[in-house]
């Protein structure tokens, strides 16, 4: 399964839900701005992924790396951290899911390397979209991308949407943002069965 995500949920889908290898590499991160989503989803298929940059932004931080994909797209690495003192990448934070290595730098750039050459045999393609602090008013945008370009997609909001039979909505609750370690295990929790069934559904 071949899944483009705007955030982590990507991430913990392949982790928690799937429990397969990431097929994409549009994990752990982040868009920095979450209105370019619905243009990279046009685009999705024209991109050329061999053709990344990695960046730093901010003095003084440990992490805040970005990947360039094709000179038009930059995502966040937020999970991502330089340890001067961590000799081998080492897995940390509430969920597990942060990295630590003083060779980060190349640790992002061969994950995203071998996660695309995984997504080049992937056919099934299925985009995720969940905003869990409201940065986007209008989702309807994002389901007409995912539209135009006829994928299967899974779409969290609580907005009155117009949907073709390729995408499903799930509800979400307005207050998970305000968890202590994000809205993590409250999402897990209400929607990881209906996300594996409705996945399990597209590979019949």
């Amino acid at each position: 399964m071949n899944i483009i995500s705007n955030n982590c949920l990507g991430g913990f889908v392949y982790k928690e839900v799937l429990q397969m290898p990431y097929s994409n590499p549009l994990i752990w991160h982040a868009f920095v701005n979450p209105q370019e989503y619905s243009s990279f989803i046009k685009d999705f298929d024209k991109l050329n992924f061999e053709n990344i940059m990695l960046s730093k932004e901010g003095y003084g931080l440990n992490n805040n790396f970005i990947i360039e994909i094709d000179e038009k797209y930059k995502i966040f690495q937020h999970h991502m951290f330089f340890d001067a003192n961590a000799t081998t990448p080492t897995a940390f934070g509430p969920n597990g899911n942060n990295i630590k290595y003083n060779r980060i730098w190349e640790y992002i750039i061969d994950n995203f390397i071998r996660r695309t050459e995984r997504m080049e045999t992937e056919k099934n393609v299925l985009v995720l979209f969940y905003d869990p602090y409201n940065q986007i008013k209008n989702h309807q945008e994002i389901v007409d991308a995912i539209t135009y370009k006829n994928y299967n997609g899974l779409v969290f909001s609580n907005q009155k949407l117009d949907l073709s039979k390729k995408i499903n909505q799930l509800q979400v609750c307005d207050n998970w943002a305000n968890e202590e370690y994000g809205w993590h295990s409250s999402f897990m929790n209400k929607h990881k069965e209906s996300i594996k069934k409705i996945i399990s559904d597209l590979d019949k």
